[in-house]
């Protein structure tokens, strides 16, 4: 669906991770209106297990939208589901 980038939000001087939608995804307006109205939904979430949206807009013709950076490794490159082991490897541990 699209692209990731690792990219600085100059406004707030922070690391985000940019994806960049690939044209043709969103083919019409209301594909584009359902999306934002899933981002706005997805931003109102809290929980350490989510990723955090940052923002979404359009410039030069290319839809996108910014969220917190996971840093870490890539999601195409794991098998799913996870085992139990995987998961508890994966699961940071909390601060004494």
């Amino acid at each position: 669906m699209g692209v990731i980038y690792r990219a600085r939000q100059i406004s707030l001087n922070r690391i985000v991770a940019l994806k960049m939608i690939q044209p043709g995804h969103l083919p019409s307006p209301e594909a584009w209106l359902r999306f934002q109205n899933e981002i706005a939904a997805s931003a109102q979430l809290n929980h350490p297990n989510i990723v955090a949206l940052h923002e979404s807009g359009t410039m030069d013709g290319a839809h996108y939208f910014t969220m917190q950076l996971m840093e870490g490794g890539n999601l195409a490159a794991c098998h799913f589901p996870l085992t139990r082991e995987e998961i508890a490897e994966r699961i940071p541990t909390a601060a004494a």
